[in-house]
C-alpha cells in the first residue's frame, strides 16, 4: 500500500500477457502483433525496485509443477514459469496479480486510497454503465471509454483522453483506474511521465 500511497503505477502480467509474448493472441479479447509483444518485452525487461510502475503477476510462479499438476493448473501456468525464469529480473520485488481478487483486496487496498484522488476510469460501454448503476457511482470522477476488444490498437487515443481529461490539473490529485485490455501498455509510458494509472483488471 506505501508504493501505491507513493504514486506509483500497477501493470499485472498473467497468462494472458504472457501468450503475448509467444505470439498467441488472447482469444477473442486481444489479437497478436509484434508492437504488443514488444512492449510487454519491454515492460518486463526494464523492470525493476525502482521502476515508476509495480508489476503484479501470479503466485503460481513460486509453485513446483507438482503442485501446479495437483491444482489442474499446470498447463495454464508452465508458460509463466518459463517466461519468468528466461526473461524477468529476479533481483526485483514481485506482487501478487490477484490480490484485488482475493480477501477484499479492491475494497481494503484501493478504495480507501481512492477517497482523496479524482478518479478516472477507463474501460468498455458495458463496463460504465454497470459502475454507473452500482455503490461505486458516486466515487468516479470520470470515464473515459475504451473498445471491448483490441483495445491495445486504441492505446494512443486512450492516452491522449487521459491527458486531456487531467488537463492542467495537478498530476498526483488523479488516479487512473485500467480496466482497458492490452492497452495497459501505455501505463509503462505514463506512469514514467508522472501520472498515476492502475491496471485493476476487469
Amino acid at each position: 500500500m506505501s508504493l501505491i500511497r507513493s504514486g506509483k503505477s500497477i501493470i499485472r502480467i498473467g497468462d494472458g500477457e504472457i501468450g503475448i509474448l509467444h505470439f498467441l493472441p488472447i482469444g477473442g479479447y486481444q489479437k497478436y502483433s509484434d508492437s504488443i509483444r514488444n512492449d510487454f518485452l519491454k515492460i518486463i525487461k526494464n523492470y525493476s525496485d525502482d521502476s515508476r510502475y509495480i508489476l503484479m503477476i501470479p503466485l503460481y510462479v513460486n509453485q513446483t509443477n507438482a503442485e501446479l499438476k495437483a491444482q489442474g493448473r499446470f498447463q495454464g501456468y508452465m508458460p509463466l514459469k518459463l517466461t519468468y525464469e528466461m526473461i524477468f529480473n529476479k533481483h526485483a520485488k514481485y506482487f501478487d496479480q490477484h490480490a484485488f481478487y482475493r480477501d477484499n483486496g479492491f475494497r481494503d487496498l484501493i478504495i480507501p486510497y481512492l477517497k482523496d484522488k479524482k478518479v478516472i476510469i477507463v474501460t468498455n460501454k458495458q463496463n460504465i454503465e454497470k459502475i454507473k448503476k452500482s455503490k461505486f457511482a458516486d466515487k468516479s470522477y470520470d470515464y473515459i471509454e475504451c473498445p471491448s476488444s483490441d483495445a491495445y490498437e486504441s492505446r494512443e487515443k486512450i492516452k491522449t483522453d487521459i491527458i486531456n481529461h487531467i488537463g492542467k490539473g495537478k498530476k498526483e490529485d488523479f488516479v487512473v483506474l485500467m480496466g482497458a485490455g492490452l492497452s495497459k501498455t501505455i501505463i509503462y509510458e505514463m506512469s514514467n511521465d508522472g501520472y498515476q494509472l492502475l491496471d485493476i483488471g476487469k
